[in-house]
């Protein structure tokens, strides 16, 4: 697990993400996650598979207000060993 978190003044609302090989076919979706209490960190999947791979998230988040939602996206390139 991978461990996400917000600035000061920032929730997650909603998160969802994906992986799959750097080269090849395959990969996972992981379906969307709602966050009713509103944390400021979350824990989130990596790759079960050894070797490279791209993971992408989605995630909504909110301000502590409630004002003002945003959406980030983050596509990185892991390897496990």
């Amino acid at each position: 697990m991978l461990s996400l978190s917000l600035p000061a003044g920032w929730r997650f609302l909603h998160w969802e993400g994906f992986d799959r090989p750097a080269v090849g076919e395959g990969g996972n979706l992981w379906p969307g996650v709602d966050t009713p209490d509103r944390p400021g960190r979350i824990e989130v999947p990596v790759p079960a598979r050894n070797g490279d791979s791209i993971v992408g998230y989605t995630l909504w988040v909110i301000s502590n207000d409630g004002r003002v939602v945003g959406q980030v996206e983050i596509v990185i390139r892991v390897t496990i060993s």
